[in-house]
């Protein structure tokens, strides 16, 4: 059976409880005091928290999958020893890092405000393109399994040190316009 629907304000949207009262009887409408939003307000902050903090990573993915590409195209078809050795010179570059910033991995990492964070990785197609190229130049340097494995580790570091630089100028640009930096205000 197929209801007519009926049109009501977007604020108080009625709606049956699901269940039949105690004794029976019919079922009570209640109404739902919260705002109903349409799915193009609803976008907005859907896309906000989809980008929070998966930028670096898209970016690092992009470089890690395309990089591999360009070491296919001087190396040939890997050998499960080249893609065990490719997986481990980008684990090498990252723990390497991170051991040096954090001190022996004694300290925090520091993170920026969001909006640097965003201006940074917006950037990112330059630590990408950089990434890639070296990964590419590493391959054509070196032969034998050796070349997977340089070739990861020196497109890991190239693409975390661009983008570090790409996060520089992205709070640089933030100070200049006055706005949150996330490092406390000096005093």
């Amino acid at each position: 059976m197929n209801r007519p629907r009926v049109s009501r304000p977007a604020a108080r949207r009625p709606r049956l409880t699901g269940r039949d009262p105690p004794g029976g009887g019919e079922r009570r409408v209640v109404t739902d005091e919260r705002p109903q939003h349409t799915a193009r307000e609803r976008l907005g902050p859907g896309l906000s928290r989809s980008l929070h903090g998966n930028a670096t990573a898209f970016g690092y993915s992009v470089t890690i999958t395309a990089s591999f590409g360009a070491v296919q195209l001087d190396r040939g078809q890997p050998h499960y020893v080249d893609l065990l050795l490719y997986g481990l010179g980008a684990v090498t570059a990252f723990s390497a890092l991170e051991g040096t910033v954090t001190k022996g991995f004694r300290g925090a990492l520091d993170v920026g405000s969001d909006q640097v964070i965003s201006l940074g990785t917006a950037l990112a197609f330059v630590s990408v393109a950089l990434a890639i190229t070296a990964a590419h130049g590493v391959a054509t340097a070196l032969h034998g399994s050796i070349a997977w494995f340089v070739a990861a580790l020196v497109a890991s570091l190239v693409f975390v040190l661009a983008e570090s630089v790409e996060l520089v100028l992205a709070q640089w640009v933030q100070e200049r316009r006055d706005e949150p930096t996330g490092d406390p205000p000096p005093g």
